[in-house]
């Protein structure tokens, strides 16, 4: 099973895509990174262009430990294992962490690169409720629970804490102490994937579940959405006693993690820090989600049919129809009318998931925002402006 991710990259011809989380990368400035790496490749290359080891460089490390203490993190150098990119990270620890057969908990909605990671590792999936802030504690004790007693092994958690992917809720501080307290008692691990946890639209900064709990928890760590996801970047925190399992399925999976690519990263925080590029993703991000969620109340969106979250976070507004429809229809024909978005089923198979859109506002300028929210609500009103067929 693929992720079937790769069209949600491609803008419609002459329309407007919502689907991806694709990062806006004005905030680099290129002129000044192409000057770095030049440097880089000159007096570094037979170093950063050839094969590398499973360990960590020094440099890079310094980059994680600036990004991970502004979550109460303080990883060990020598415990990081570093990725190609953060999804990699996720399929090794499931193979280093799950057997065949065997489930793992999520949300009801999750991420569908992890779906599609769990499937292709033979793992099956057992979806637990929701509400505003995420993951329900006590519904995962009662999933957990019934799992077991139908002779299943459910040993894992896989979480997205922070600005969910799609629903953008956040777990607070004592609701993630609640769902440690409760993986703690059952005995199951916790797998936190953190890409949008620097994205504050308010500038708080909640503690990783990875600090409140280092050993039931293993962290998945990324670059992709404080500098630029084209480099495949990454790293996983793991709890002590499974590092050697998970570096092993790491190396397994890659030989070798990218010496040029780490410099990068390495030579741009160097350089420049994380605190500007950070305050300014977050300065774009807010400004282009208060621009979506007025444009839909400005495009006269039905209130009483659709709700939806201001986010506070991360790059996803997510859409409910309270009717429980299925929205996958809805998806087709916005595609045709020259919208991409991704519709909720592919986020799991709850009756919750299939009920829902998923906008990305992360990539798309503010005039196109404009006029994404005009032809979705067209398209949903069922205002003619969409002719039957039209491509």
């Amino acid at each position: 099973m693929t992720t079937g991710a790769a069209h949600l990259f491609d803008v419609p011809s002459g329309g407007i895509s919502l689907a991806g989380g694709v990062p806006d990368l004005s905030p680099i400035e290129m002129r000044g990174l192409s000057e770095q790496v030049g440097r880089q490749i000159r007096l570094g290359g037979p170093t950063i262009l050839q094969y590398s080891t499973m360990e960590t460089p020094s440099d890079l490390v310094e980059a994680i430990e600036d990004l991970a203490g502004r979550e109460s993190m303080h990883p060990l150098a020598s415990n990081l294992v570093p990725t190609s990119g953060s999804q990699l990270g996720l399929v090794a620890v499931c193979r280093a962490l799950v057997a065949d057969g065997e489930y793992i908990a999520t949300e009801e909605l999750t991420y569908p690169g992890a779906l599609s990671a769990f499937a292709w590792c033979g793992a099956r999936v057992a979806p637990v409720p929701m509400d505003e802030e995420g993951l329900v504690p006590e519904a995962l004790v009662e999933t957990v629970t019934r799992v077991r007693a139908s002779g299943g092994r459910l040993d894992v958690l896989y979480t997205v804490p922070t600005f969910h992917n799609p629903t953008g809720r956040t777990q607070g501080t004592g609701r993630r102490q609640r769902l440690l307290e409760a993986c703690e008692a059952l005995d199951v691990h916790v797998i936190e994937d953190n890409p949008y946890g620097m994205l504050s639209f308010t500038g708080r900064e909640l503690p990783a579940l990875k600090s409140m709990s280092p050993a039931g928890v293993t962290y998945l760590g990324t670059f992709s959405k404080v500098f630029v996801p084209g480099l495949r970047c990454g790293w996983i925190d793991p709890a002590a006693q499974y590092h050697e399992r998970i570096r092993g399925a790491v190396e397994t999976a890659t030989l070798s993690p990218s010496p040029i690519a780490q410099a990068i990263i390495a030579g741009h925080h160097r350089r420049c820090g994380w605190d500007r590029a950070i305050a300014r993703f977050r300065e774009i991000y807010a400004g282009k989600a208060m621009t979506l969620s007025e444009a839909l109340v400005a495009s006269g969106l039905d209130r009483d049919r659709w709700s939806w979250r201001e986010p506070d976070g991360g790059f996803y507004l997510w859409l409910t129809d309270a009717t429980g429809v299925d929205a996958s229809g809805l998806a087709e024909a916005a595609r045709r009318a020259g919208i991409a978005l991704v519709p909720g089923a592919r986020f799991g198979g709850t009756g919750a998931a299939r009920a829902g859109l998923r906008l990305s506002f992360s990539g798309a300028s503010e005039s196109e925002l404009h006029v994404a929210a005009d032809r979705l609500c067209a398209v949903i009103s069922g205002a003619g402006t969409v002719q039957e067929g039209a491509a």
